[in-house]
């Protein structure tokens, strides 16, 4: 490049040339190409408006333009080949384990069944004979989720059944197609019907909805309308990504084609509000929305039950932030990180208060548990004097340089230290875990204060008492609770009336009274994962790695492309997934979309108009279903084990003269 750059001494612009010459001395050793000057993207040469070039020049800067692209497509391709290599190895190792052991996984169950098909290992009558049935009518639902992998699968056993006068039933959605990542095949709709259409293919489309009152169906078909999504990907920056390719936005925009619908209930109901929440100065913006959402509560149970609201959110964290806010209301949730009892705040206090005692030293530990409901409720204190209490400390910070806060909470408040801390204190190592911590529950009356979590606190202690055996040292214990799998810390608990919040992935196919969205957004991401690498097809049935970065799109078609199909799916599947949560709602929708996310606009800004900010109207009063009663469990009533475990035992004598009455049983049965 440095050579051929010099024929171009004279002609070329001079301040293009000098960012030329900054790169190429810039690298002299290695290359990055991710810092290459988007000069050599041009397909001709920038040249000063009054040079002449000849064929000749246009050919030196072709050769460059072409071997820079070459080179970055060959490092796209390549980059990732060793990572694909291992894995590949791992897998040929694990189908060898699996193998030896006789285990099947069932993500390869639908793997390993193609296989046979196409080693015709397994006829379709050999299928059926295994059977002992055959099949003539199939219904499959929620089609559009169905992969390529499962459909192929199928596929022998349909043909063989719709060719002997059977029946094949699909259907789904294409609007609702959320799991792509999954392997969900949205195409097969159109595919599968083309493929069939020598079978009498009857197609229909449901266009009434039997979930949401009038206004909810009106307000999405306002919002997934030809228009409106044609406005909001031109609006919101999609469409410059796509470099304004028009074909594109046309195959994004035809998945809603048909999305428009009427309501099976007619009469005036249904209520829709949109919050749009700026970014405001020295303001967090989840504050904002969490007073928001106590607030919109507080109305909303005058009207409903709790249970009859759901809270959607896109993501698991969101989930946890959500439920530790409605907990610390006292609000009752139900959610999967309500059923963890490590999640559980009650039980997070009494983690701290172990780890206190396991370690003294650990300020963060006993602040977090003297602060926290446990030891306020049975201390009396205040928590906001409790608060200054720890606030307030260290001022003399030479003074008190290196002294612990328990040794001052215990100079402060004596009696209380006497009263609920000092025996776990002394005692800590002396006696077993289990007794521990049923000491604790005695001391700390957590059964009379708490009862409504009575689960999660014998749920904690029937998890201590059955890895007793396994990790007997308390420190132990606590090592194993941050990593033990999610299903050993399950608690099956039930609650009656408590609002839901759940991932809107999770939510598909169900449908709430009351809906609220408090981080609705819209958030682009064709990569699979936060690396700059694409999941490609390479050919028929094999995947690829292909590294992309924005940079390297200027410089190749190929993988500009490339990004741009990866960049429409994750949009469809954005869309997708906004359209199964705006549909969830019966009779009421409340949207809360922040302005931002992270450091980025949020989309979700422009899919609804501005000018929208609330739709139909509320029903002024609803009958409220009657709550059930809820049952508590009754407050266990631990005892010193020693007393009832004397009760086991028999009596000396009679271990002693065992053999004489052993003996005189055995005469008196001979003699009977």
């Amino acid at each position: 490049v440095r050579e051929s750059l010099k024929v171009f001494k004279e002609k070329f612009d001079k301040q293009k040339l000098n960012s030329i010459h900054n790169f190429i001395n810039k690298n002299t050793t290695t290359i990055d190409l991710q810092d290459l000057p988007e000069i050599f993207s041009y397909k001709e040469p920038p040249i000063k408006k009054d040079a002449i070039l000849d064929d000749k020049f246009k050919n030196i800067w072709k050769n460059i333009t072409d071997n820079i692209r070459r080179l970055i497509e060959f490092e796209a391709k390549l980059m990732y080949n060793p990572y694909v290599k291992l894995f590949l190895y791992v897998r040929r190792f694990l189908d060898q384990i699996s193998r030896k052991e006789d285990i099947l996984f069932l993500e390869d169950l639908n793997r390993k069944t193609k296989l046979l098909f196409d080693k015709d290992f397994i006829t379709v009558p050999e299928i059926y004979y295994r059977l002992a049935t055959r099949f003539s009518h199939y219904l499959i639902d929620e089609f559009q989720d169905t992969s390529l992998l499962q459909w192929d699968n199928l596929k022998p056993l349909l043909e063989d059944a719709l060719s002997s006068g059977g029946s094949l039933f699909y259907v789904g959605d294409k609007k609702q197609a959320i799991y792509r990542f999954r392997g969900g095949e949205v195409e097969l709709f159109d595919k599968v019907k083309e493929a069939f259409r020598h079978f009498n293919v009857k197609e229909d489309k449901l266009s009434k909805n039997f979930r949401s009152y009038k206004f909810i169906v009106e307000f999405n078909n306002i919002i997934f309308s030809q228009e409106n999504l044609y406005n909001f990907l031109s609006n919101s920056g999609i469409k410059k990504e796509l470099q304004d390719n028009e074909e594109i936005l046309r195959e994004i925009i035809s998945v809603f084609l048909n999305s428009r619908q009427t309501p099976k209930n007619l009469q005036d109901a249904g209520y829709v509000s949109i919050e749009r929440i700026d970014e405001l100065k020295n303001i967090d913006t989840e504050e904002v929305i969490k007073e928001r959402l106590f607030n919109l509560l507080e109305e909303l149970k005058g009207r409903f039950n709790f249970s009859d609201i759901a809270i959607l959110v896109r993501e698991n964290s969101y989930v946890e932030l959500i439920t530790s806010w409605l907990i610390s209301k006292n609000i009752a949730v139900e959610s999967e990180k309500t059923l963890n009892v490590k999640e559980h705040p009650l039980i997070r206090e009494i983690i701290c208060f172990l780890k206190f005692l396991n370690f003294p030293f650990d300020d963060i530990s006993f602040t977090f548990f003297i602060l926290g409901d446990i030891f306020s409720s049975i201390s009396g204190l205040d928590k906001s004097k409790l608060r200054d209490f720890i606030f307030n400390l260290n001022k003399d910070k030479a003074k008190e340089k290196g002294i612990p806060i328990y040794k001052k909470f215990k100079d402060k408040y004596n009696s209380l230290w006497s009263e609920y801390i000092e025996y776990f204190f002394e005692n800590f190592g002396l006696i077993s875990n289990y007794e521990l911590i049923v000491e604790i529950y005695k001391r700390f009356k957590v059964f009379d204060n708490f009862n409504y979590s009575s689960a999660f606190f014998m749920k904690f202690l029937e998890l201590l008492k059955t890895k007793e055996d396994e990790f007997i040292d308390l420190k132990d214990f606590l090592e194993y609770l941050k990593t033990a799998p999610e299903e050993e810390l399950y608690v099956n608990v039930l609650y009656e009336n408590a609002v839901k919040v759940i991932t809107i992935h999770k939510a598909k196919g169900l449908e709430f009274k009351v809906v609220i969205l408090p981080f609705f957004k819209i958030e682009i991401n064709p990569r699979p994962s936060n690396h700059s690498f694409y999941l490609v097809d390479i050919d028929k049935d094999k995947m690829g790695l292909v590294k992309i970065v924005k940079n390297y799109r200027k410089f190749s078609k190929e993988l500009s492309k490339l990004y741009q199909e990866a960049y429409k799916s994750a949009c469809i599947d954005e869309l997708n997934a906004t359209y199964v949560a705006l549909t969830r709602a019966k009779q009421e929708l409340y949207i809360f979309i922040p302005k931002k996310i992270g450091n980025n606009k949020n989309k979700a800004y422009f899919l609804i108009p501005e000018e929208l900010k609330e739709y139909g109207k509320k029903i002024d009063k609803i009958e409220k279903s009657l709550d059930r009663k809820i049952l508590y469990l009754s407050k266990p009533d631990y005892k010193d084990w020693i007393y009832p475990i004397r009760e086991e035992f028999i009596d000396k004598e009679h271990i002693i003269n065992r053999k004489r009455i052993e003996d005189g049983n055995i005469f008196h049965t001979i003699l009977s």
